[in-house]
């Protein structure tokens, strides 16, 4: 799913869906640095821990994100979870990956 971002309610409305879905089907982030680290903390405003974290950088990969969270290569966690992806950040078409 792509979401279209065009202002910022757009993009809170478009964070209050994913989190919405992420309580029922879980939610994996793609990228264990500085924007996973932002995007753990706002969806944690809103109730929502995800399953993982999957990055491709093998220094944080077997890593835990708060010491509970892993961070496991985009491999592990599409055999582990079968939760959405969010990718990160938005495109040069202003289209938040998710899905």
């Amino acid at each position: 799913m792509e979401i279209s971002i065009s202002g910022p309610k757009d993009f809170y409305l478009s964070i209050y869906h994913i989190a919405q879905e992420a309580r029922e089907k879980g939610l994996v982030f793609y990228g264990a640095g500085f924007w996973g680290d932002l995007s753990a903390q706002i969806f944690s405003l809103l109730g929502v821990e995800p399953s993982c974290f999957c990055d491709d950088d093998p220094e944080k990969i077997g890593r835990f994100y708060n010491d509970r969270i892993p961070v496991l290569s985009f491999e592990e966690s599409k055999r582990r979870y079968q939760a959405p992806l969010l990718q990160r950040g938005l495109d040069c078409n202003g289209q938040l990956r998710y899905g």
